[in-house]
């Protein structure tokens, strides 16, 4: 991924572990986050909150969490402006994992509702 070469390993890693806790700690909560606190928590607000340094974190968080957990965690990073990932995330979910989004609203609903059962309270 070209944006993640510029990047340190070291600084890649703490990056995707900022990341990761932050999607966590969102869906344990059942909330989204936006794209700016994505950027803000992650990078201190240094880079655009829809860069592509943005997209490859969250590919390469969600790859990890579906792995795990098969759920895309990435359904909780939401647009400030609408409430909903953008497009890129839904062409995303279709691509790799076969969603089907004839009803863009309706599989990001269903998506980000897999992720809060995944990480509700026990």
């Amino acid at each position: 991924m070209a944006a993640r070469a510029r990047r340190t390993a070291k600084d890649w890693e703490c990056a995707r572990a900022r990341l990761y806790e932050m999607l966590v700690d969102a869906a344990r909560r059942r909330e989204t986050v936006a794209y700016k606190d994505v950027a803000v928590h992650v990078f201190g607000g240094t880079v655009p909150a829809r860069s592509r340094l943005i997209m490859d974190l969250l590919t390469e968080v969600d790859e990890q969490v579906h792995a795990e957990k098969g759920v895309i965690i990435a359904s909780l990073v939401v647009r400030a402006d609408s409430g909903i990932p953008g497009i890129g995330y839904f062409h995303f979910i279709a691509d790799r994992f076969g969603r089907d989004i004839s009803d863009p609203r309706t599989a990001w609903c269903e998506e980000a509702e897999k992720v809060w059962v995944a990480y509700g309270q026990k």
